[in-house]
């Protein structure tokens, strides 16, 4: 039998995946063989590339998930009330490309949901 591997990525909570998080997802070494699943996936309509080398479940993915940032507000975001925090280590990676597009909408944005 087959193994399904769109199965997998349904079955993952993200909505977001990048080329790294499906190798990783799937176990599979061969990347021309990922690269031509996921062609298939794409080319059917079961996927969507969002853009270069990151894909989504849907339409309807989260697009705050594509930013690095957003990992490191999340687990502030979530820790249980009354937690407290005196250092949280995190190692931003280096830009791959452009510059950063942070703006005021996204801080407002993150600001509003720690009161959600």
């Amino acid at each position: 039998m087959e193994r399904d591997y769109l199965l997998d990525l349904i079955r993952s909570p993200k909505t977001i995946f990048t080329f790294k998080d499906i190798v990783l997802l799937w176990g599979e070494s061969d990347v021309s063989f990922i690269k031509k699943k996921i062609n298939r996936y794409v080319k059917a309509g079961k996927i969507n590339a969002v853009r270069k080398g990151i894909y989504s479940k849907d339409k309807n993915y989260d697009k705050y998930e594509l930013a690095g940032y957003k990992v490191l507000f999340d687990t502030l975001k979530y820790l249980p009330k009354n937690t407290k925090v005196y250092q949280l280590k995190y190692d931003f990676g280096l830009r791959e490309a452009g510059a950063s597009k942070i703006n005021y909408r996204h801080v407002l944005y993150y600001f509003r949901s720690l009161f959600k």
